[in-house]
C-alpha cells in the first residue's frame, strides 16, 4: 500500500522529469563561451536521452514493489538534484574558489605534501 508520502514523490518525480525534459530542449539558456555552453547542451542531450527516461521507467517499475526499480528511482532523483545544484550553486562559487582550486590541484607542495620522485 502507497502512502500519502509515496505518492506525493512519485508526483514530483513525474514533475522532475518533465521540468528536465523541457529545460534539456530549450535554446538560448546559457549565455557563456563556446566551451561551457557546449558541455552543458551535453549535459542537457545526456539528462533528456538517458536520465529522464531511467526516472520515468524505475518510476514504473517501483510502483510494482521491485527493489531494483526502487533503486535506480532513488539514483536517477539523486543525479537531477546533484546536476542541477552544480547549475545553481558551483558556476557562480568556482568563480570565487578558483584561485584557490589551482593553488592546491597544480602545485600540491603548497599544502604540505611531498614532491613526487620520477623515474
Amino acid at each position: 500500500m502507497l502512502t500519502m508520502k509515496h505518492k506525493t514523490l512519485q508526483l514530483v518525480s513525474v514533475v522532475i522529469a518533465l521540468m528536465a525534459g523541457i529545460s534539456s530542449l530549450g535554446e538560448g539558456l546559457y549565455r557563456n563561451n563556446g566551451l561551457v555552453v557546449s558541455a552543458w547542451q551535453g549535459n542537457d542531450i545526456v539528462t533528456f536521452f538517458v536520465v529522464v527516461p531511467m526516472l520515468l521507467i524505475s518510476l514504473f517499475h517501483s510502483l510494482r514493489d521491485s527493489k531494483k526499480g526502487r533503486l535506480f528511482w532513488m539514483s536517477s532523483l539523486w543525479y537531477m538534484v546533484y546536476n542541477y545544484m552544480f547549475y545553481l550553486f558551483a558556476i557562480r562559487s568556482l568563480v570565487r574558489v578558483f584561485t584557490l582550486y589551482t593553488y592546491f590541484c597544480v602545485n600540491p607542495n603548497r599544502y604540505g605534501g611531498m614532491e613526487p620522485k620520477l623515474q
